[in-house]
């Protein structure tokens, strides 16, 4: 009896041997290691450079306002030059019209004031005092004829078939005093008519 117990006692400690050395040599195992369950953090984010930023916004921008400007670009050019030449046109013919509208209304006068000398020579029966005053008529009238006809062809050739009535019947051996009186009055007339329209025109204008 007292046996057996000794051989069950020896059992339990050559159980705890064994059990103490497998454990010791397992901890002592460099091949074995622990699992590693340490988490790596993950990447943090670049800060960004705001003027970086910014400068890339101004870029993609203007970028973006060329290339719509490419498409454009045309059109808008022809539609400004069109505008530019029409404006020109518009300024030098405004211009043009006063200056003309100027000189016929200053030539109008001087044509008034030899006309009436003419007039004052045809009634004395001074007819190359006439011829000569007369003269100075004609000189003021091939100034103006050209914008007088564009303005209105119709006084244009009124006018200038007075004048050429006129100047025959001056340049005849006798000429008709009535008659000659007669044209030069109405000659006025009408140029006082011309000067009173172009005399408004240059007002409105």
């Amino acid at each position: 009896m007292i046996i057996l117990e000794r051989q069950e006692i020896m059992k339990s400690f050559y159980f705890i041997s064994i059990l103490g050395i497998y454990v010791l040599t397992g901890c002592n195992n460099p091949t074995i290691s622990p699992p590693n369950h340490t988490i790596s953090p993950e990447p943090q984010p670049q800060p960004i450079d705001p003027s970086t930023s910014t400068a890339s916004k101004t870029t993609n921008k203007i970028k973006s306002i060329l290339d719509q400007a490419q498409l454009t670009t045309g059109k808008i050019s022809k539609d400004v030059d069109s505008a530019l030449e029409q404006a020109n046109k518009a300024s030098k013919s405004a211009s043009k019209a006063i200056e003309d509208i100027t000189i016929i209304k200053t030539q109008l006068k001087k044509m008034s004031t030899h006309a009436g000398d003419t007039i004052t020579a045809v009634d004395s029966g001074n007819f190359p005092m006439a011829q000569q005053k007369f003269t100075q008529v004609q000189r003021n009238w091939h100034k103006i004829k050209d914008p007088i006809k564009q303005f209105s062809p119709q006084a244009y050739q009124e006018v200038n078939t007075q004048l050429t009535t006129i100047n025959s019947l001056l340049k005849q051996p006798d000429p008709n005093r009535t008659e000659l009186t007669q044209q030069l009055s109405s000659f006025s007339d009408r140029n006082l008519s011309l000067l009173n329209i172009y005399s408004k025109a240059q007002k409105q204008d």
